[in-house]
């Protein structure tokens, strides 16, 4: 099959795996070509010497917040907004891998390819416009008579569409280009389906590792240093950094609540002269309800916070109460509807609410005095700094690595981490870090470089480590034994106290007990043992097992047939989505990737 007759089928599978919402930024956002423009102090990562403007990841960036906002409806927390950081920044290294990879493939679309594909898969919003409609439906004959019409009756302007095709067939050309050496075989139809539909009854014996005692294992000095010798890496601690630091709450003031109150008697007033409840929850409430009208819905007891809760079952029909005080701020709540079901009343409510927070006055001041206190701790010492203010410093005690993003008492704040590990002993952040509630001030008190836990401190977890890998090689000379003394597993399950016994039935290789699931060994013992045959010893969490096939059901040949292609089509799409991305992490493994973020966050 050719490259364009497959495009409406694999159109999904390149896109899937770069964020369509992103892509859709690259697309209509990128100016730069593959060798953009240089200058480092505004590059936010080099791939394979291909630039990444600073300014192109924040335009992602801020798109991709956006649209999460409009998702959640509220402001995004600190930690979603480090891992989008962290997605927006990997889909663009991505996708210039993905061009380069294009441009060296010559899999640019040609003239001939783009007419082909708008001929023959108009985008979606064209299938939507109604003058390529018929009775209310896309008339595909009728779009192409428009499109191949010279007079352009309807005075359409092709030109964007051709290229955002022309943007959009080079990765499906590459995506065509991976999957081509996918190819499904006749057995692995026939195994997906066996494992899916073949059932089997199945006894089984597990040594279990739990049951040895640790004095039947015998351990000396000698073992544990040579296993802390062979084993070194594990043991590896990072170079750390000790922080201490002060910080400021964002609460709100008596003069913010103040504010809160206004707009509270704003809203009465503007209700009381004929404005809808509606209307002004779109305007003034703060809740994700608030473009649905300040709309609850239905709700029955326990479902809202209490003080929100008793006042809206209390309150009459139509009528707005409060301002009535929650952990969330102030409501103003109108009840429209009353009614008893299974049992329980529901009401159905409406809701604006306008939040107490840091307004500019309070987030100025608390930034003002963070400020001062960083000045006065250059000048005359952190320390020093603290006594003036009457602050007491946290500090990180145990260090920060270089992964460290989580501060307790603090929250997520990654740009302080890169700060300290850009930074050396004695250094005052030049300016306050923020998170979402505080004003962060710091200074690095010590660095620890990068070392190995000395042997006498992990002693004790070598120990652990070591006895249960002797266990475990005990649990399986013994399975291995046990499968020497007969041809019955129930006949030899009190062959020992460690030994537990188990039996199930009509299990399908997809649907085995937890003991086994998920295990390839198991998998393959299964499908070629013959009935009533011992097969193992195989590893499991809690031992080594025996397993014995009693039962097992005749393949539905009629059933199969039915279900062929579609499990065809699943594998293929599996097979397909594992190679692209096989690929894609292959283009990264062997890429030059420099990455700069440290120098802006």
């Amino acid at each position: 099959m050719g490259v364009m007759n497959q495009m409406r089928d694999k159109m999904s599978i390149i896109l899937g795996i770069v964020i369509v919402a992103f892509l859709a930024t690259i697309f209509f956002s990128w100016g730069m070509g593959v060798d953009g423009p240089r200058g480092q102090k505004n590059i936010i990562a080099q791939v394979n010497k291909t630039d990444i403007p600073l300014e192109q990841y924040f335009q992602a960036l801020n798109q991709q917040l956006s649209y999460y906002r409009d998702q959640l409806g509220q402001d995004i927390d600190e930690m979603t907004r480090i891992r989008i950081q962290d997605q927006v920044f990997e889909n663009l290294v991505q996708d210039v891998l993905i061009r380069q990879e294009i441009k060296k493939l010559k899999l640019e679309a040609t003239d001939e390819e783009i007419y082909f594909y708008l001929e023959n898969n108009p985008p979606q919003y064209i299938r939507e416009a109604e003058i390529f409609h018929t009775d209310g439906q896309f008339d595909h004959q009728k779009y192409l008579d428009i499109l191949r019409d010279p007079s352009n009756p309807y005075g359409i302007n092709w030109v964007p569409i051709e290229e955002e095709i022309g943007r959009i067939l080079p990765y499906e050309k590459l995506s065509d280009h991976i999957s081509s050496s996918v190819i499904i075989t006749e057995n692995e139809i026939r195994q997906a389906y066996e494992d899916d539909n073949v059932k089997y009854d199945i006894e089984h014996l597990t040594v279990l590792v739990s049951r040895i005692q640790d004095d039947e294992v015998s351990l000396d000095d000698k073992e544990l240093r040579a296993y802390y010798e062979k084993n070194k890496s594990d043991y590896k601690t990072p170079e750390t950094k000790i922080l201490q630091y002060v910080s400021w709450s964002k609460e709100a003031s008596a003069e913010d609540t103040t504010l809160a109150m206004n707009e509270i008697d704003e809203i009465l007033i503007r209700l009381n002269e004929g404005e809808s409840f509606e209307d002004l929850a779109r305007v003034f409430s703060q809740d994700p309800s608030a473009s649905e009208g300040g709309g609850l819905g239905y709700f029955g007891r326990g479902q809202m916070v209490k003080p929100f809760e008793d006042e809206a079952f209390s309150a009459p029909l139509n009528k707005v109460i409060g301002p009535v005080p929650t952990q969330f701020g102030y409501h103003l709540i109108r009840v429209e509807d009353k009614k008893v079901e299974n049992g329980e009343t529901q009401i159905k409510a409406s809701h604006i609410l306008v939040k107490i927070q840091a307004g500019p006055n309070t987030l100025d001041r608390v930034a003002g005095e963070a400020r001062i206190f960083t000045y006065d701790a250059e000048d005359q010492g952190f320390e020093r700094a603290l006594e003036l203010y009457k602050l007491k410093a946290d500090t990180t005690s145990f260090g920060i690595s270089r992964e460290s993003n989580f501060y307790p008492g603090l929250g997520f704040m990654p740009g302080l981490t890169r700060w300290a590990f850009n930074n050396k002993n004695g250094k005052i952040t030049e300016q306050p870090f923020e998170t979402e509630n505080l004003i962060v001030v710091a200074q690095i008190i010590d660095s620890k470089p990068e070392s190995f836990q000395p042997f006498d401190e992990v002693r004790n977890t070598i120990e652990r480590q070591l006895r249960r890998e002797k266990k475990e090689t005990m649990s399986l000379v013994m399975a291995r034994e046990l499968a020497q003394q007969g041809d019955d597993l129930y006949k030899l399950k009190d062959e020992s106290e460690k030994i537990r016994f188990g039996s199930e039935e009509n299990v399908t290789i997809k649907n085995l007990p937890v003991l086994f699931r998920n295990n390839p060994a198991v998998n393959d013992l299964l499908r070629l043992a013959k009935l009533n045959d011992i097969v193992g010893p195989v590893k499991t969490a809690q031992g080594y097992s025996l397993i014995q096939p009693r039962k097992r059901s005749a393949v539905d040949e009629a059933d199969f047939r039915l279900k062929r292609e579609e499990i065809r089509m699943r594998l293929q799409k599996e097979k397909e989505n594992a190679a692209i991305e096989a690929y894609l992490t292959a283009l990264k493994d062997k890429a030059t990737i420099n990455d700069f973020r440290e120098n802006f966050f």
